[in-house]
């Protein structure tokens, strides 16, 4: 900024073959001339110099979705595994129970 104060500043993860985007923040002075898009590219500009992917980390709340979109970022499905350790009547109830609730929520 030109008074010479902090306007913002990001948090980024170097690992074996990507840098990773973790949070950013900026004064709204800075964001309304574009400090966040400079914060960014300086990082993407970094893990271009070192060869490695630049990963935003992803967000699905719309406005931070929007941010990263318009910086050429696309959508990408994750998966979640978990292994259920319940008792057999259990799980096949918990089973049964998740297949209603997407009916019911596909009928509505």
């Amino acid at each position: 900024m030109k008074s010479g104060k902090l306007g913002g500043g990001c948090f980024f993860v170097e690992q074996n073959d990507s840098i990773l985007y973790l949070k950013g923040a900026c004064s709204l002075e800075s964001q309304n001339v574009g400090a966040m898009y400079a914060l960014m590219n300086e990082g993407i500009l970094y893990a271009k110099s070192k060869n490695k992917f630049f990963d935003y980390g992803g967000s699905r709340i719309s406005g931070v979705r929007q941010f990263f979109m318009n910086i050429g970022g696309y959508d990408k499905k994750y998966y979640y595994y978990q292994w259920n350790k319940s008792p057999f009547p259990f799980k096949t109830a918990f089973f049964l129970k998740n297949i209603i609730s997407k009916k019911t929520k596909n009928n509505r």
